[in-house]
């Protein structure tokens, strides 16, 4: 028994009932996160699909596949810029 009333063990208890819950929030939130990419990268293929069969009806497969590719590598470069500014300190 300590000088205060509580016990080492009441203590530890206690932390580890505070360490269980932060880490099933953390967990909650990594799962959403996983969910929520996968989603954005499927609804970002079917849009650069779609632009892509679009274009081809107007200009041919090639032209199409060049335009719709270089906007892909723009928007790619444009999030890891946007990660980059938001990461660094």
């Amino acid at each position: 028994m300590r000088a205060d009333g509580g016990s080492l063990r009441d203590n530890v208890r206690n932390e580890g009932a505070l360490l269980r819950k932060i880490v099933g929030d953390v967990l909650v939130g990594m799962v959403a996160l996983v969910a929520g990419g996968v989603f954005v990268i499927v609804g970002a293929a079917f849009l650069i699909a779609s632009l892509f069969i679009a274009l081809q009806a107007t200009m041919g497969q090639a032209s199409a596949a060049a335009i719709v590719g270089v906007m892909a590598v723009i928007l790619g470069a444009i999030a890891v810029w946007t990660f980059r500014k938001t990461t660094q300190k």
